[in-house]
């Protein structure tokens, strides 16, 4: 009979913040975003070393709103490029 490892669940104080997948994260306005990690941010202060969970979230939100804000970016860029006479799509 083969060993299994037992994943260790930590047991935290906290009620731990809601998991939201990151494809529903892309569906979320700039502004919700923005106050979902300014919750998140407070909530991690009060718990203190137990933050890992909210760190995790943190970082979640972090990357869409780097991933937006890189092909913000990119849009502008290409923008620029094109001639003002050249038909846009969109």
């Amino acid at each position: 009979m083969a060993k299994t490892q037992k994943k260790s669940q930590r047991r935290y104080t906290f009620d731990v913040p809601e998991v939201i997948n990151m494809d529903e994260l892309a569906l979320f306005t700039d502004e919700d975003l923005a106050k979902r990690a300014n919750v998140l941010e407070v909530e991690r202060q009060k718990v203190g070393a137990e933050a890992v969970p909210w760190e995790v979230e943190l970082a979640y939100i972090q990357r869409e709103q780097g991933i937006r804000e890189f092909g913000g970016q990119l849009h502008a860029d290409y923008l620029r490029k094109v001639p003002a006479d050249e038909p846009r799509d969109g």
